[in-house]
């Protein structure tokens, strides 16, 4: 993968999902983790499997900051607009909207860390 930091992160970052599926459906741990720690790591894991499949396709590609916002905006209308259209069950929840933007915050900065502190010196 051209992006390191996404192939050293696929592993941990989906690990820690089903994690915190596990804690959300036990109902142990802190309900703000529970409630918010998959929206916040959504946006990288779907970063990883982006980069993943470009690289199983034979033609990687750097992950850059378009492609995160435009994961980020997917992300936010389908599972907040879409979605409570369409389910009776799903309920729609600014608070996931910030998390998913923090996440793609947190992928832009991790993949594109050296560009951005070499322009902040």
């Amino acid at each position: 993968m051209k992006n390191r930091i996404l192939k050293r992160a696929a592993m941990p970052l989906t690990t820690i999902y089903f994690a915190l599926h596990y804690l959300q459906y036990s109902g142990e741990g802190p309900s703000l983790i529970r409630f918010y720690g998959k929206d916040l790591l959504l946006v990288p894991l779907l970063a990883c499997a982006t980069a993943a499949a470009a690289e199983l396709s034979g033609r990687p590609q750097a992950i850059g900051i378009k492609e995160i916002v435009l994961t980020f905006i997917a992300v936010a209308v389908f599972f907040e607009g879409l979605l409570p259209v369409l389910s009776e069950t799903v309920v729609g929840d600014p608070c996931d909207i910030a998390a998913y933007a923090a996440g793609a915050v947190l992928t832009g900065y991790a993949i594109h860390r050296d560009r951005i502190l070499r322009h902040s010196v």
